[in-house]
């Protein structure tokens, strides 16, 4: 039940080999993040339903494809609960694989999770932390002939 009121966020990473790396764009504004932070930390986590704002991811580093997937072929996706804090990082330890199409993707997953940057949900203004589920992207694209 608790799963079926989380909203799956609108963000979706997708590994392709045959991108060429942009350079990194600057970090958009997020308001939330400028916010000062409340007296008493607040310790509730709400769900993306009792919230204003829902986390935005604004930065994440290239998810790193398994080599042996990678040279088989194999595409895949992850998804990971995770509660998004309010200075806009996944909280450690909060971090609960839903699905996954095969568990070698997992790894990479939760290192990208660490290292990805989310403009925090908030409720009226104020940060708070917000339990997300988050869809990750295996897509291998070979190049044509």
């Amino acid at each position: 039940m608790r799963q079926a009121l989380l909203f799956i966020a609108a963000f979706t990473l997708t590994a392709c080999l045959t991108r060429p790396r942009r350079a990194a764009a600057p970090e958009p504004s997020c308001p939330a993040l400028a916010a000062s932070p409340a007296a008493v930390p607040d310790t509730l986590v709400y769900d993306t339903l009792s919230v204003t704002t829902r986390p935005q991811r604004i930065s994440a580093p290239r998810v790193e494809y398994p080599d042996r997937l990678r040279e088989d072929g194999v595409n895949g996706r992850v998804v990971v609960d995770v509660v998004i804090d309010p200075s806009g990082h996944a909280e450690p330890g909060t971090e609960r694989v839903v699905a996954a199409s095969h568990r070698e993707f997992v790894a990479p997953t939760m290192k990208l999770l660490r290292e990805s940057r989310f403009c925090p949900g908030t409720v009226i203004g104020r940060p708070v932390r917000v339990r997300v589920l988050i869809p990750i992207n295996f897509s291998v694209t070979r190049a044509g002939p």
